[in-house]
């Protein structure tokens, strides 16, 4: 059974960041390619979770009226594909 896309996503995330925790203590020094390497692997992460966020918005865009009167569905508001979170570090 293939893994779906969420499991590949947090797996790679994973993966990523244990790289990363093995120069937690003693730091880590990285030439143009290595930076390259990383900058490509996070690419990779944002195209799968705009790959799952487009799922995400496929679903909220089912006609609620068809689920009938009185059912526990909330449709959420979709945000535009190039939506960036405000403040923090870029």
């Amino acid at each position: 059974m293939p893994a779906r896309n969420s499991e590949i996503l947090s797996a790679q995330l994973k993966d990523t960041r244990n790289r990363l925790a093995d120069y937690r203590h003693g730091g880590i020094l990285l030439n143009s390619e290595q930076v390259d390497a990383f900058v490509e692997k996070f690419d990779e992460f944002i195209e799968m979770a705009r790959t799952l966020e487009n799922g995400v918005d496929f679903v909220r865009a089912v006609d609620v009226s068809t689920v009938g009167a009185g059912a526990n569905v909330v449709a959420f508001p979709s945000r535009s594909p190039d939506h960036r979170p405000s403040g923090g570090a870029a």
